[in-house]
């Protein structure tokens, strides 16, 4: 049981993220062009996923 919790953690936290990098690469992730941001935008959202993963434990730090 603790396993499964642990991965609905995981899932929970990351998708958004990986959600939101798809849909920089396509605008509509499967069509469209790449969304233009801004070199602020990319760091914003690097220390987001910085600190995810950190959260997630030390497993993952590996992985930051």
């Amino acid at each position: 049981m603790r396993r499964y919790l642990r991965g609905i953690r995981v899932l929970v936290s990351l998708t958004p993220l990986v959600l939101g990098f798809l849909r920089d690469r396509k605008r509509w992730i499967t069509v469209g062009g790449p969304a233009r941001r801004s070199e602020r935008h990319h760091g914003r959202r690097a220390e987001k996923l910085v600190a995810r993963v950190a959260k997630l434990g030390p497993t993952f730090i590996k992985l930051g």
